[in-house]
């Protein structure tokens, strides 16, 4: 079916407005406002991983405490499951540093013309899943 055979000249118009107004819109995203939402990105992952470590090593805090009050000493294999959860956490805080501040270098470096491919190509793309 061809959509655009059967347009009116309205829906053309209104179909070339929006495709300029999401194409501005997106050079504006992809030129000023990515590098700074990369930044308060890695903070928010920064967030994140802490409250999930926090959330994974809970239970390893209740069963030493628990085994403490009952038997004065816990075996130190419950140790190793904390020791795990901190060292995957480490691992994670590196890696998502890695790719953010890859990301953000990246980000600093669109200029005019990137940020102009970025805002037409995605508003195109956005624009084709609609139609």
């Amino acid at each position: 079916m061809n959509l655009a055979a059967e347009w009116t000249g309205q829906q053309t118009l209104w179909l070339t407005a929006g495709f300029a107004a999401l194409s501005g819109t997106l050079y504006a995203i992809a030129r000023w406002a990515a590098a700074p939402a990369l930044v308060q990105l890695a903070a928010a992952v920064e967030t994140g991983l802490n409250l999930l470590a926090t959330a994974l090593l809970v239970p390893e805090y209740l069963s030493t405490r628990m085994l403490r009050r009952a038997v004065g000493r816990p075996p130190a294999f419950l140790y190793t499951y904390g020791d795990a959860v901190c060292g995957l956490t480490c691992a994670a805080h590196r890696g998502a540093g890695v790719l953010l501040t890859a990301l953000h270098t990246g980000a600093l470096r669109i200029d005019h013309r990137a940020a102009l491919v970025i805002g037409i190509g995605s508003a195109a793309a956005v624009l084709g899943i609609w139609l």
